[in-house]
């Protein structure tokens, strides 16, 4: 179903040449493909669930007394899992598509030159405000309509 999903994205992208891509983690290579259009990727999330923060643990962690220190930790199992699940797929894809093998990271927060990959979050920062230890190139845009 993956493979399926970005092929049918990578066609997409390639048939209307958008001027950036904003798209959900699942879909594994809309990185790749701004890289071979030039065009900006934005990663937008629906809640803060990828962007490590000490404020408060991952969602797939349980909430343990550890502090700032567990909480920042916590993100790191998904944030290991989701380049090695799409690894298969970006490789062949990259490959049909006349796209280099990543020499640099597939971390899912970074750019395919392994610059930091803008992030929107569509949630009100009334109630989950913005931690102060989130870089500058993640936002909170509040709800989208």
């Amino acid at each position: 179903i993956q493979l399926a999903l970005d092929r049918d994205t990578w066609s997409a992208a390639a048939a209307c040449r958008p001027e950036a891509l904003v798209f959900h983690p699942k879909s594994t290579i809309c990185r790749d493909i701004s890289e071979k259009l030039g065009v900006p990727a934005i990663l937008a999330l629906l809640q803060p669930v990828l962007v490590p923060t000490g404020d408060f643990p991952s969602p797939i962690a349980p909430a343990l007394p550890f502090g700032r220190w567990y909480n920042h930790a916590s993100y790191a199992p998904a944030l290991a899992i989701a380049p090695a699940y799409s690894a298969k797929f970006v490789r062949s894809l990259r490959r049909e598509n006349g796209l280099a093998e990543r020499s640099t990271s597939r971390h899912p927060l970074k750019r395919t030159d392994g610059g930091p990959l803008p992030v929107l979050h569509a949630h009100s920062p009334s109630l989950v405000p913005r931690p102060e230890d989130w870089p500058p190139n993640v936002e909170v845009t509040g709800d989208w309509p």
